[in-house]
């Protein structure tokens, strides 16, 4: 029996896993192939590393070695043990051990990362980074929580232990809303989500929730409480940009996810705000840009990662 066939030269699979879907895929120096399966977080790690590992090898050609493995996944990641210590989007995990579930399935121990970084990393590669020709990047996903990353010259950091790029849980407001970690006021209660939603309903007086689309188009559509709610919370993403502006001196501020897609709504009141706030005269402050993979960024990132992990 012949041997399996290497995966070709810049080969990596990567996954990125959310709350509602995983998106995974192959990439193959630039090109790429993706698809999504559905996450069911209440199935365990075990079904989940089944499916993903199942999905995975549909995208293997026929004898092929598995190649470099890579998967972000949302919250507190330990890399060295290949755990999940906890994950807001996939309820009752903890110390999840989904590395040693997918090795056991693939014959190789993936890479594990925050889906964040994992986001950073993509951008700062074949993203707005590559775009702008950017060293140092810092990396924004909104959505239901609020994760970021740091990339300095190509490669990710993130700190001693693994816990490094949680912009999301800054404190902004130690009077402000109830945070997801138990906190108050961190940056992820005040312009995540539920933060939109209530700033709404605040405003029109009302119990109806709106998704964040449907206040956008609403603003759009010339409703002024809409409008508000866009202005003040990019003016509060505009001064956590400052912050991290004042102590990382980027290049280039890449926001992506959900909340993002809002495009000039939100970043328009956000650069206003930055550069009412920031000390770095004109000139000499970093980009504050959209991001440009949109949702294959995490899975992306995470085979990047795994593809750096393989190489010396």
């Amino acid at each position: 029996m012949s041997a399996p066939a290497g995966p070709g030269r810049g080969t990596a699979l990567g996954a990125d896993i959310g709350g509602t879907a995983i998106k995974l895929g192959r990439l193959d120096g630039a090109s790429r192939a993706e698809r999504e399966i559905p996450t069911d977080p209440d199935s365990g790690s075990g079904s989940l590393a089944e499916r993903l590992s199942a999905a995975w090898r549909e995208l293997l050609l026929p004898g092929e070695a598995v190649p470099p493995l890579g998967i972000g996944c949302a919250g507190l990641i330990d890399a060295g043990s290949g755990e999940v210590v906890t994950s807001a989007n996939l309820p009752g995990w903890s110390r999840e051990p989904l590395a040693d579930r997918v090795a056991s399935l693939m014959g190789r121990r993936p890479v594990l990362l925050n889906d964040a970084s994992a986001f950073v990393l993509a951008e700062s590669r074949l993203g707005a980074g590559r775009a702008h020709g950017a060293g140092t990047i810092v990396g924004l996903a909104i959505g239901t929580g609020v994760g970021g990353g740091l990339v300095i010259d190509g490669r990710l950091y993130e700190g001693p232990r693994g816990f490094a790029g949680e912009p999301g849980h800054m404190p902004i407001d130690l009077d402000g809303p109830v945070c997801a970690c138990g906190a108050r006021g961190c940056l992820e209660a005040m312009i995540g989500t539920r933060a939109i939603q209530a700033a709404y309903a605040r405003r029109r007086r009302e119990a109806t929730v709106h998704t964040p689309r449907e206040i956008f188009e609403r603003a759009e559509a010339g409703d002024a409480a809409a409008a508000e709610v866009w202005e003040e919370i990019g003016a509060i993403l505009g001064r956590a940009l400052t912050g991290l502006t004042h102590l990382l001196d980027p290049d280039l501020i890449v926001v992506g996810g959900g909340i993002a897609r809002a495009g000039e709504r939100l970043l328009a009141p956000a650069r206003r705000s930055f550069a009412q706030t920031v000390m770095a005269p004109e000139g000499l402050r970093p980009t504050i840009v959209p991001a440009a993979l949109a949702n294959a960024a995490g899975w992306i990132g995470a085979a990047l990662r795994a593809r750096d992990e393989e190489t010396p």
